[in-house]
């Protein structure tokens, strides 16, 4: 019973500590992303337009009312997984999912007080971004390796048990766990 507790207890501080982890990164994310938009027009006044990557600044002010609500259904549903999975997450799923919901919220605090997104890098011919999307990109590439490479150790662990029963088998040795084989 007490070692039960003394489990729980542990698990109860895990929790908290990815909780504050996610939380910080997604404030340091969101007030990077403010920042660099806030400073931004000092910058692009003192660069070359020669340069592939230039810092521009333009204002994307599309359907602002659908793009909210949008933006809030993308930080519920983050949220939501957050809740139900920050015990099994690792870092780097957690990091994924504190880029996701920073990016969101940076482009949120642009519709909503600013009247659309500030994108304030221009990449080769016309491609506008700012920090804020690409936080949301580079959250989702993450969240997809961490999915393949977590795949492919699951996988791997099964190949090692199932080759482990079956040298048993073959040695006559019983086996104490048994895999169901797919």
């Amino acid at each position: 019973m007490r070692k039960k507790i003394e489990e729980q207890k542990q698990k109860s501080n895990m929790i908290k500590t990815k909780l504050i982890y996610i939380i910080v990164l997604i404030i340091a994310f969101v007030l990077i992303d403010q920042l660099t938009k806030f400073l931004a027009p000092g910058i692009v006044n003192s660069l070359n337009d020669d340069s592939l990557i230039e810092l521009n600044i333009s204002e994307n002010s599309n359907d602002i009312g659908m793009s909210v609500m949008i933006s809030i259904l993308v930080i519920g549903l983050a949220i939501n997984f957050i809740y139900h999975q920050i015990d099994k997450m690792e870092k780097s799923a957690s990091t994924a999912v504190s880029m996701i919901i920073a990016g969101c919220i940076g482009n949120l605090i642009d519709r909503v007080f600013k009247g659309g997104i500030i994108n304030i890098l221009k990449l080769g011919n016309g491609f506008y971004f700012n920090l804020a999307s690409l936080y949301i990109v580079v959250g989702w590439i993450l969240i997809i390796f961490s999915m393949m490479i977590f795949s492919s150790m699951n996988d791997l662990q099964f190949k090692k048990a199932i080759e482990a029963q079956d040298e048993e088998l073959a040695t006559g040795k019983n086996s104490k766990v048994k895999v169901k084989r797919k």
